[in-house]
Parts: C-alpha cells; structure tokens; sequence
C-alpha cells in the first residue's frame, strides 16, 4: 500500500526534522548524510560526463566526489584494482575536470557487478526495467537512439544465451 500525498509529506517532514537533529547533536554535514545515504548508488548525470565512458565516469566519479579509493572502488564494481585505477588515469587524460552531477535519479552500483555485461548494457537495462522508452534513455545518456536500440537487442540476446 502506497502512502498519500499527505502522508508521503509528513513522512518527508519527519525525515527532515530527524535530520536537522543528527546534525545538531553530531556535528555531521548534510554531504557526510548524503554519502551515507547514497553510498550503494550514483547519480544518472555523474555517468554521462563529457568524453567519458560510462565505466570511465563511475570511476572518476567514485574516486573524486566520493574520495573511494582504488581499493574501496574495485569491490564496488567488481573489477581489479588495476583495471579500476587503469580505468581512473584514462578518465582523467580524456577529462580532466571534476564530474558536476546535480540529478535525483541514482543508480544503484549492484548494476555494474555483473560482468557479463557492459557497463552501458548494465545502465540501459535498470532504466528499461524502470519503464524508461529507448529514446528518453538516449536523450538521458547523450547516445543516439540506433545506440540504445542496439544495446536493448544485445541485451534480449544475452539474456537468452
């Protein structure tokens, strides 16, 4: 049973005043509250960086907005340290700016721990499972429309191979 609209508020209200009172009586930043929260997740835009790819920006994100290192990445992903840090040194060559990412919509990092995907694969069928069109997902992700296509055909075959 979902909540109301009245009731989603109040909860929200709540979770507001319970949060202003942790930061009261610890001490703790609203970004120290934001990294717990969103520990297992990234945000969508943080993925979509300029001249990136998606596993390039995970990374880089990871590394430099959330101050991961290697060791703590690698898990995460479920990739080698060598490949996560191989993976960070090309992201900063291609890009060396600071991945800016103002979404709500997160992903959660499990998506990336399967291996027999890609990690594009990977994002493309959490936002289809999330009854997202192929063309909001190319638009969301700044591929074209042929891209994502292709990648929900590859996914139809994996899925039955």
């Amino acid at each position: 049973m979902s909540a109301g609209a009245p009731e989603k508020q109040q909860v929200l209200d709540d979770l507001k005043l319970l949060i202003n009172k942790i930061k009261d009586a610890y001490g703790v930043e609203d970004s120290e509250i934001a990294d717990s929260i969103f520990a297992d997740a990234l945000p969508l835009d943080a993925l979509t960086a300029d001249n990136l790819t998606v596993f390039e920006s995970a990374v880089k994100y990871l590394r430099e907005n959330r101050s991961k290192k290697f060791t703590e990445i690698a898990p995460l992903l479920q990739r080698s340290q060598k490949t996560v840090w191989a993976t960070y040194s090309r992201a900063c060559e291609k890009n060396s700016s600071r991945i800016i990412s103002k979404s709500s919509v997160l992903i959660p990092l499990s998506i990336f721990r399967d291996n027999n995907y890609s990690p594009l694969e990977s994002v493309v069928a959490y936002l289809l499972s999330k009854n997202l069109g192929i063309t909001a997902i190319a638009r969301t992700l700044g591929k074209a429309v042929t891209t994502i296509s292709t990648i929900k055909s590859r996914l139809g075959v994996k899925v039955h191979e």
